[in-house]
């Protein structure tokens, strides 16, 4: 393939010497020593690299008069009009003349002579293959008789497994070593560097998002953000040139945080520079005092109307966003009952009528005597403690009733410690695993049939020491109402998980405060949710790294999470 693309004259005086020259490109490679996947005859390579891609063959995007042909041949970038194949300096010596050619690395440069500028018959002069620099210098000898002469780029495959050195340099190879990507196939054989190359290529520029920081906590007012969520974009094959990514927030809705107000604002487009394959962002989660359940900031990855890329899997990735785990609260709402009976299910108890006293108790330790208001040491009552308990660290926690007389304890809705009866001064206890930050509803039922009365809460973890629960970790409750639930709902399953291709899957989804429904998106392909019985199942039919979005809700709220699997 040739064609011409410059013509200078040099001409010295008192001398038969005159010098025609051309720069032209030549194809001198076989089909398969160069990449070319859509058969339009020009290096996909180089295609990529310019953002051009599919690109016409037979136009000219730049108007330089030089086709994109032309121009994939001498590696040069079709949307530059300044970039094009041509002679940029000749000098004439005593004996000889040489021309200087901008070069692209790996392209093989000739000076060409012939007697008439139609030979079928041209010599060369000088071959060199650029191996470095910005330009290549041609020399030739002077000839007694008028000569033509003419410049030659044509590709070259030094190591002969279907990469032309162009390309190699492009993609970070060692063009005259067939195995320089150091990779191995599925089955442990070493990749040459046209199959590695192939490979990557296959998700060039394909984006995809994830959740490389899943959760933040928000920090408290007036003080900076210590526990930030972290994004990473990234795109596949060779980072061969720069894409700006569009980008957009999930809108603010029930279980997603509101930007501005739960975490910094996200940005809706990024770059990734030439030679970068990824970019981290960090979401800095910011002071909400009103937010009380986890909530999502979901970033997703839009298209390109331009199309420089495409969209992958994952598309969605969501950081979870904690509320602040500082302990704000100032106890529980304690309902004080006469008449109280041995029997739970008797109507004596905690029936509306014997309520003689409703108030918020800092702590659950007392030992009531004559001296206590209200002095329960003198006949028999029953006690009702309701509200919130919030841990500090995601663990299991064990509760700890010290009664006389019985108990019964509810923490996350579920019945730890069932023990209505007479007694004398006893410990029961139960665990339970909880999350750092998040209120569970807690409900203490006490129960005195005469004589000394005492009733004593505590909790510990492996991180805590056992203690009273102090009133900053009790939340009371507004008031009471037993067919619904006092703290929103939060999701509990765990952030992550691991399936396998071709394999089945399960996954049960499960919450906090009694939950009345959930809902899952953004699910990897394969893989459904049965709200019915909260499970994900299925069986994955694509490999990577997905971030599913879970919340779930009640009476009092939304709460959500995420799933990376």
């Amino acid at each position: 393939m040739k064609s011409l693309f410059a013509l200078k004259s040099l001409r010295r005086v008192g001398r038969p010497f005159w010098v025609a020259m051309s720069v032209m490109l030549i194809s001198l490679t076989t089909a398969r020593a160069m990449i070319d996947q859509n058969g339009n005859g020009m290096s996909d390579v180089w295609e990529w690299l310019y953002n051009a891609y599919g690109i016409d063959p037979n136009q000219d995007s730049d108007g330089d008069k030089f086709s994109n042909l032309q121009e994939a041949l001498a590696g040069t970038n079709p949307s530059d009009s300044n970039s094009f194949p041509h002679i940029t300096f000749a000098a004439m010596g005593s004996n000889g003349f040489s021309v200087t050619v901008p070069c692209a690395l790996g392209k093989n440069y000739q000076l060409q002579s012939a007697d008439n500028p139609n030979s079928t018959n041209w010599i060369v002069e000088t071959n060199i293959v650029a191996r470095s620099g910005t330009n290549v210098t041609l020399t030739a000898q002077v000839s007694a008789t008028a000569r033509f002469y003419r410049v030659a780029i044509s590709d070259v495959s030094s190591d002969g497994v279907g990469l032309t050195d162009w390309e190699a340099y492009q993609l970070g190879l060692n063009p005259t070593n067939a195995f320089s990507n150091g990779q191995q196939d599925t089955n442990g054989n070493a990749m040459n560097d046209y199959e590695y190359a192939l490979s990557k290529l296959a998700q060039q520029n394909v984006i995809t998002i994830a959740a490389t920081g899943p959760t933040a906590t928000q920090p408290d007012p007036g003080t900076k953000a210590t526990s930030f969520g972290q994004f990473t974009i990234t795109r596949g094959g060779f980072p061969l040139n720069a894409l700006t990514i569009n980008l957009a927030t999930i809108p603010s809705g029930p279980g997603f945080g509101t930007p501005g107000v739960d975490f910094v604002s996200l940005p809706t487009a990024i770059i990734l520079p030439a030679g970068t394959s990824s970019e981290t962002f960090t979401l800095v989660p910011m002071a909400n005092t009103n937010l009380q359940a986890p909530v999502l900031a979901q970033w997703k990855v839009l298209s390109d109307p331009k199309h420089l890329y495409t969209l992958g899997d994952p598309k969605v990735a969501s950081v979870v966003v904690y509320p602040s785990p500082t302990a704000k609260g100032t106890g529980l709402l304690g309902q004080y009952y006469t008449n109280s009976s041995s029997t739970y299910t008797n109507t004596l108890n905690f029936n509306p009528t014997n309520l003689f006293l409703t108030r918020t108790d800092p702590v659950i330790d007392f030992n009531w005597t004559n001296g206590t208001s209200p002095n329960l040491s003198n006949g028999t009552y029953t006690v009702r403690w309701t509200g919130q308990v919030q841990p500090q660290f995601s663990e299991t926690y064990m509760f700890d009733v010290k009664s006389d007389d019985g108990c019964k304890l509810w923490v996350n809705d579920q019945l730890l410690i069932n023990k209505w009866q007479s007694q004398g001064l006893t410990d029961w206890t139960n665990s339970i695993a909880l999350q750092a930050g998040t209120r569970y509803d807690i409900k203490l039922e006490y129960l005195q049939t005469g004589g000394a009365a005492q009733a004593h809460l505590y909790w510990y973890s492996p991180s805590q020491s056992e203690e009273i629960i102090p009133n900053s970790s009790l939340y009371p409750s507004n008031s009471y109402v037993p067919s619904a639930t006092n703290a929103a709902a939060a999701v509990t399953s765990p952030l992550t998980a691991v399936a396998f291709l071709g394999q089945p899957f399960t996954f049960t989804v499960t919450g906090a405060n009694s939950p009345l429904g959930f809902s899952v998106t953004d699910l990897p392909p394969g893989l459904g949710f049965n709200p019915t019985n909260n499970i994900i199942s299925g069986v994955p039919t694509v490999a990577g790294t997905f971030s599913a979005s879970l919340t779930c809700s009640n009476l009092a709220g939304v709460g959500a999470s995420t799933l990376t699997i």
